[in-house]
């Protein structure tokens, strides 16, 4: 008895130290919305499409941290598109194209057909061809744009069709004069995707105060 309630004493303590270690910073009363949490990163909206926030948050100290980043997250109308914006600031051209291909790479791993989990007889998860990941060279710049399989979660890796409910289009925007690389995932739902839709709704995003957003080519 002694044993175990020393571990769980243990088990406590790491696990507030892990709470402790990376607190997330809420949005505050003026990222309240979609187009203000957006500004706030250095992003302006040109769709016309009505987003409904769901979650903003900030990982880190965003003004001071490149490898800290501010999160955004969004649906729309009934069946319609949800949106992840992902920023990381103080990124110079060099940092942003590195850290552009380590997701690139980390995309490659999900569905390369090596995916594990405990309980798996083998330590490979067959994805479907039809399941893999499409480049698109069609972005500004020539830059790659994904497209994918997702599961209902919003997440990648799927490994049959039952999962993959939904389709996503991501892709990168650099902002130059405020140093800022963001990363913009857009899903569909299967029954409602049409990819000509979702590649113009990825270009509705670009730079505040005018600037021309641009990707880092590869």
């Amino acid at each position: 008895m002694k044993y175990w309630s020393s571990k769980i004493a243990f088990c406590l303590i790491i696990a507030c130290g892990f709470l402790s270690a990376a607190p997330a910073k809420l949005f505050s009363e003026s990222t309240a919305t979609f187009k203000a949490a957006l500004e706030s990163i250095g992003l302006d909206y040109n769709g016309n499409k009505k987003f409904i926030l769901k979650k903003s948050y900030q990982v880190g100290n965003w003004d001071e941290c490149s490898t800290c980043y501010w999160k955004v997250m969004a649906s729309g109308a009934w069946r319609g598109p949800s949106i992840i914006i992902t920023a990381h600031k103080e990124m110079g051209k060099g940092e942003a194209k590195k850290f552009m291909e380590e997701e690139y790479a980390r995309l490659a791993v999900a569905f390369d057909g090596s995916l594990a989990y405990p309980g798996m007889i083998s330590n490979q998860l067959a994805v479907p061809a039809e399941l893999k990941p499409v480049v698109i060279q069609n972005g500004p710049e020539d830059s790659r744009i994904y497209v994918l399989h997702a599961t209902k979660e919003l997440t990648y890796g799927v490994g049959s069709r039952e999962q993959a409910t939904h389709r996503s289009v991501l892709t990168f925007r650099y902002c130059e004069k405020i140093k800022t690389l963001v990363k913009i995932e857009i899903f569909v739902r299967n029954s409602a995707y049409k990819q000509k839709a979702a590649l113009k709704e990825s270009d509705n995003f670009t730079c505040k105060l005018g600037e021309k957003i641009t990707c880092l080519p590869d």
